[in-house]
């Protein structure tokens, strides 16, 4: 991916998996995301929450970890889909083919937001993090 100057590249994760019949491997602690993360040359990291069952559940948690020098942020479950135009799903266990579809994602990936301050502007790029 080319970025303009003063772009970031983030990667956009989810926590888990969890009840993922899909994804049967076992989910990492937040700092190994975030060290992936800073591995595969990413400025920031957004993890959003796992499938908790029902929208009422869902919030932003932030895990345990040691500190890492990215930027991260933890966001909820329904905000990690509406970032890919995606409708949010909760149900456990998850549905076959659950995130964001390939067009979607793709073209999330090529927007540009521009931060509030106007000095930041970003890139996202949808993954699923182990």
């Amino acid at each position: 991916m080319t970025l303009a100057p003063g772009e970031e590249k983030i990667l956009v994760v989810q926590r888990g998996p969890a009840g993922d019949p899909s994804h049967p491997f076992a989910g990492c602690r937040f700092d190994e995301k975030m060290q992936n993360a800073i591995a595969e040359g990413y400025d920031g990291i957004l993890i959003g929450q796992r499938h908790l069952g029902d929208a009422a559940s869902d919030g932003a948690f932030c895990g345990s970890g040691d500190p890492r020098a990215i930027r991260g942020m933890c966001i909820t479950h329904t905000a990690m889909h509406e970032i890919f135009a995606d409708p949010p799903s909760f149900e456990v266990p998850y549905p076959a083919g659950h995130g964001p579809l390939p067009e979607r994602a793709a073209r999330a990936s090529r927007r540009r937001h521009s931060s509030t301050a106007g000095a930041t502007r970003t890139s996202m790029t949808p993954s699923r993090a182990r």
